[in-house]
């Protein structure tokens, strides 16, 4: 079961308050962060402090909602992850939407059970798979306001150790309801 962490669960695309939402298309980019932990919210391990931990779990999860869209229309440019302290063997985790489950991220490009793999961009471990949004000269993907999330899937093992941290680049594409 996933629960939030300290730094508030699951991130608003854009951010509440974002000044330029109107402007020019500025390239943002967020930050959630997933850690093995209790379901009462604590750190499964120290290397997994609950420091900035965005949602803690100890289960597998059918669909963690990592980033939501809650304001106009945005354009998702690509979902990047990184293995900050590796996984518990056998677990598996994709990156995508309710459209496509791993559509930002196969588990063989996430890797959650090698620590300190490196950023891995969506498209960059399999330069062949047309279902990713990045892949094959693909520009990412365009998510209408408050009806999508980026989801995190995990299988496998029940997680008892782990951090995984994922950035979600961004613009605003309909700034229609600003005027």
């Amino acid at each position: 079961m996933a629960v939030n962490g300290p730094a508030g669960g699951t991130v608003r695309l854009p951010a509440l308050g974002e000044y330029d939402v109107g402007s020019a298309r500025a390239m943002k980019v967020a930050q959630c962060i997933v850690a093995a932990g209790s379901t009462a919210g604590a750190a499964a391990a120290a290397s997994d402090s609950n420091t900035f931990v965005n949602h803690f779990t100890d289960t597998q999860e059918a669909a963690l909602a990592l980033f939501n869209v809650e304001g106009p229309g945005i354009w998702v440019a690509d979902v990047l992850s990184v293995v900050v302290t590796a996984f518990t063997a056998s677990v598996t985790m994709t990156l995508g939407d309710t459209d496509l489950v791993d559509g930002w991220g196969h588990s063989e490009i996430i890797l959650p059970t090698t620590t300190d793999q490196g950023y891995q961009a969506s498209d960059s471990a399999d330069q062949v798979d047309p279902s990713l949004f990045r892949d094959n000269g693909g520009k990412g993907k365009y998510m209408a306001a408050s009806s999508a999330a980026v989801e995190l899937v995990t299988a496998g093992a029940d997680i008892a150790a782990g951090r995984l941290a994922v950035y979600a680049e961004y613009f605003v594409a309909d700034n229609a309801i600003y005027g």
